[in-house]
């Protein structure tokens, strides 16, 4: 009798999927303003190559803003002086920031971040006069989730074949690796790299069923139907990752079933006999959360 024990064998719930290159942004990060004077030698305010004038006839100031933490997302930052007008120009390394004489504070946002609010600058800002500002902020977590462009596969049979042995290799290669076997249902699945792959479905009293499929679209379980024939009858076997046919004869198996609650779809189910050091594959839960394999007797 096949054994109840189940601390033979460990199941990872694979995370997967089409996931594009990202950026997650972290929510209440903070920034502050290290610095901020009049810069005396600096025309630039006032120099007719960039100077601005308002309504009222009078030039801007320029407050020109640089970061402690290097140039990236500098420009994504927002100035609001109240009632005061100002233009925001992105110079690259900093921003210059022309605003109405007589700003005393400035409110100054980010998204993601924490908005500095009201921050009092110290100092009135003065027609056509260059100012400098230097900000500090928490640098934006980056996760990087890797572009997979997989599919899930699935294999049904028809009749609904428990115990069949499907095989694959991607087009061009020269060997056959198991894919799975299939469950009381007739089916088995498994997620793989876009491109073509040919496969092999082998199954006691029936004969041998080929086929070619493309895999492309990573939201989409990719559904192969087939249909068998009844025929000469094979035991099938994994030799040096070979797929080989050989004469029938009595194995000692017993076929071991495992069920998730809940029902989770491309669970990865492995396992080992009791003494050895490594796992191997089982295979992959399909959409009703089971997974399925021929085993010889043993714990």
């Amino acid at each position: 009798m096949f054994t109840k024990k189940v601390f033979f064998f460990f199941i990872c719930v694979l995370m997967l999927g089409v996931c594009p290159m990202s950026v997650k942004a972290q929510q209440n990060l903070k920034f502050d303003i290290v610095k901020f004077e009049l810069n005396q030698l600096d025309g630039t305010a006032s120099n007719k190559d960039y100077e601005k004038i308002d309504g009222s006839g009078n030039r801007y100031a320029i407050i020109k803003v640089r970061s402690t933490d290097g140039d990236e997302g500098l420009g994504e930052f927002m100035f609001n002086f109240n009632s005061l007008k100002s233009i925001v120009e992105d110079k690259g390394d900093e921003l210059w920031v022309y605003v109405q004489k007589n700003a005393k504070m400035v409110t100054i946002s980010r998204e993601g971040y924490t908005p500095l609010r009201n921050f009092d600058l110290k100092m009135t800002l003065q027609e056509g006069k260059t100012y400098n500002m230097e900000i500090t902020y928490d640098r934006v977590e980056k996760i990087v989730k890797k572009e997979l462009r997989m599919q899930m596969v699935s294999f049904r049979l028809t009749p609904a074949v428990e115990g069949a042995l499907v095989v694959y290799k991607k087009q061009g290669d020269d060997k056959f690796e198991k894919l799975g076997i299939t469950d009381k249902n007739g089916e088995v699945s498994i997620n793989l790299n876009f491109g073509a792959y040919e496969y092999q479905v082998m199954a006691d009293n029936y004969f041998t069923t080929e086929g070619i499929i493309k895999l492309n679209d990573s939201d989409e379980v990719y559904t192969e139907n087939m249909t068998l024939q009844v025929g000469k009858t094979y035991n099938m076997e994994i030799t040096n990752d070979r797929v080989e046919k050989v004469v029938k004869k009595e194995l000692r198996m017993q076929m071991l079933s495992f069920k998730l609650a809940p029902a989770v779809e491309g669970a990865l189910v492995v396992y080992k006999k009791q003494g050895d050091d490594k796992f191997e594959k089982l295979g992959i839960t399909d959409k009703n959360g089971e997974a399925s394999i021929k085993l010889n007797f043993g714990t």
